[in-house]
Order: structure tokens, then sequence, then C-alpha cells
């Protein structure tokens, strides 16, 4: 397999967090295609909008199996209005069979953001979704375009066999994540759900309906 390849990031003191959370550094090397997992764990969204011209990275993304993300990069990655127009996400997995996303801070995310990725993920059976400590509300955005584009949707994720939801708060934009997740993934078997308060919560899922 050869040496250990990372795409990493190196953390800056708080007198550059004016300019940036993060630095990224990548270290892309020719047997890279080798490996099966990085974690992506970046702290600016900003230059993710355009990810589609970073083409070592993309190729690197489109061969892995296992991901790790957080909201950042869940925020910068996902669709959005751009001087009115649309604009899609541009990273597509096609080989993904394990997705971890985590949540922290106020991060301006909503269900749409989860959804819309995984949709790029065709082959994904494993999703680990953190929610984090900070409640998802209901802002401008999902109230006037994201709401619609959620129920709307007419998504199916065929291959997603395990779903873990870790500080899960019974809150009603939660509930309607998972709530998809669950009717949209007939092959689904488990559903793994743990509570703020630590308290495991254990539904089995049978061909879609639960048991």
């Amino acid at each position: 397999m050869g040496e250990k390849e990372e795409i990493g990031v190196q953390e800056v003191g708080p007198s550059a967090w004016k300019h940036a959370c993060l630095i990224i550094w990548f270290c892309v090397q020719e047997n890279i295609f080798l490996r099966t997992k990085h974690t992506l764990n970046l702290g600016i969204a900003t230059w993710l909008q355009h990810i589609s011209e970073r083409h070592d990275l993309i190729e690197v993304l489109r061969n892995v199996q296992i991901l790790s993300i957080n909201s950042t990069v869940l925020e910068g990655l996902s669709p959005k209005y751009v001087d009115f127009e649309y604009i899609d996400m541009e990273l597509y997995l096609p080989n993904l069979k394990e997705l971890q996303i985590v949540r922290y801070g106020l991060r301006f995310v909503n269900p749409c953001n989860f959804i819309l990725f995984v949709k790029n993920c065709p082959q994904i059976e494993r999703l680990f979704l953190d929610l984090g400590g900070y409640a998802m509300e209901a802002g401008s955005y999902w109230n006037s375009i994201a709401k619609e584009k959620f129920e709307n949707c007419q998504i199916e994720f065929p291959q997603l066999k395990l779903l873990k939801v870790k500080g899960f708060k019974k809150l009603v934009l939660e509930e309607k994540l998972v709530n998809f997740f669950c009717s949209r993934a007939k092959p689904l078997e488990s559903l793994i759900i743990v509570s703020k308060g630590n308290r495991l919560e254990i539904e089995l899922y049978f061909f879609g309906k639960k048991i």
C-alpha cells in the first residue's frame, strides 16, 4: 500500500482567525489512489465553492470508500444561490460506502444540506450523523427556499443499510431529517439514535418498515 498519504489541516492561532480558521495543506502522491480512507476536516467554506477546480482533490475523493467531513465542509459544498443563480453541488462520490458528518457550533445547515450531499453518494451503505450540541433551527433560508426543496425531493437511497444519529434532541428538523432517510432507504436494517443525554435508543427496520 506504500506510505501513508493524508489530506489534512494545520491549526492556526487566534490572531489569524479573522482570515482563516485553519490552514489547509495537501500531500498528493503518485500512489494516493490506492488508499480507501481519507478524513477531510477543513475550517473555511469559501474555497469549497470552487472545488471543481481542484482536480487533484476531486480525483482522490472520487475513489475513497470512507469519508469524514464536518459541518463547515457540508455548508461550503451545499447547493446555494450566488448572485441570484442556483449553483448545484459540484462533488460526486460514486464509490463512497461510509460517510460521517460531524456538526459543530452554530453552522447554518438544515436537513436539505444533508440529503443533497448524500444524494451524490449513490453507493452509500453506512451513514453516521453527529448533530452536535446546538439546535438545528429553522431560519429564513429554510423557511423561504430549503423547506420546499426538501418536501418535494424525490431522492432514494437504494444501498443505505445503517443510519446512526448522535446528539439527537427530538427537534422538528432533526425528526424530519431522520424520517426522510428512513422512508427513502428501503434496505435500511438498523437505525441507531443516541440522544443528547447519551441515552441509547435503537430501532430496527426491515425493507423500510419498523419491526
